[in-house]
């Protein structure tokens, strides 16, 4: 996927061939078993910490629609290599790791999934996305340019979910959430819509995205952390109140994303 993003033009770290010629060789663990072994070109640039602003939200929105874009004609070379959907057990995060007395989030999680089911897919709204594509997952040098990488979690989904986990973790530095999302995403859209559609539908399932992440970082937190006393800083920020939110359907950012119309 890296490679054909590449040829289109994204700006990505691509893998690199072993002197066999394979993408990926594999290790012997010498105990019954073996590890994957890759390399990727080393993307340019540094992490954005220091280097957020409208011009690089707007840089960011024509590098996930030019990825967007690509996938609505991406066939895998072997249907073997074929990704999983969103939902496959591979990311079943709620069921695997959330403790069996979480009833109510569980609940909350299945009609998110429910709702996401129901949701229509076509080429130009469901595709191979990178479903991480967050500000830990690219650097950026001193002209601007993204340089993306970390395709691991790369899945088949709607490419609006693509959009919700972009916010999803960039709103996390926010004081005002509804505010910077307003002021973000005008200027994420604009580049986004240079480069692939977005029907204005797709802004009201968003807040069903952010849910669906939300709810499965609970749970990857759950697994990664004794909850009562989590000694990372972002995590043990993002729990707070946690529980109570996700219960009582407080909306992850709340604001009308129907309402960001205008920017797409």
């Amino acid at each position: 996927m890296d490679q054909l993003l590449a040829d289109g033009g994204v700006s990505v770290a691509k893998a690199i061939r072993s002197d066999n010629g394979q993408l990926v060789e594999t290790v012997d663990d010498r105990q019954g078993g073996h590890f994957l072994v890759t390399a990727f070109e080393k993307a340019h640039g540094r992490p954005p910490l220091d280097a957020w602003s409208p011009s690089l939200y707007q840089a960011y929105g024509p590098m996930l629609g030019a990825m967007h874009a690509l996938a609505e004609h991406y066939q895998p070379a072997d249907v073997a290599w074929k990704r999983p959907e969103w939902n496959d057990n591979l990311f079943e995060l709620v069921e695997h790791f959330l403790p069996a007395s979480e009833t109510v989030v569980r609940a909350k999680y299945h009609q998110v999934c429910d709702h996401l089911q129901a949701l229509p897919k076509d080429k130009t709204t469901y595709g191979l996305i990178h479903q991480d594509a967050h500000g830990s997952n690219f650097f950026v040098d001193d002209a601007g340019r993204i340089t993306l990488f970390d395709f691991d979690d790369c899945a088949y989904s709607w490419f609006s979910n693509d959009i919700a986990i972009v916010l999803f973790y960039i709103v996390q530095e926010a004081d005002d959430p509804p505010a910077f999302t307003r002021e973000f995403m005008t200027h994420f859209l604009h580049g986004y819509r240079q480069a692939h559609p977005l029907d204005s539908q797709w802004l009201k399932e968003i807040p069903w995205f952010l849910k669906l992440r939300e709810i499965e970082l609970y749970a990857v937190i759950h697994r990664d952390f004794d909850v009562r006393a989590i000694d990372h800083w972002w995590c043990a920020r993002f729990m707070q109140g946690r529980k109570y939110k996700i219960e009582h359907d407080v909306p992850y950012i709340d604001i009308d994303f129907e309402t960001l119309s205008a920017h797409i």
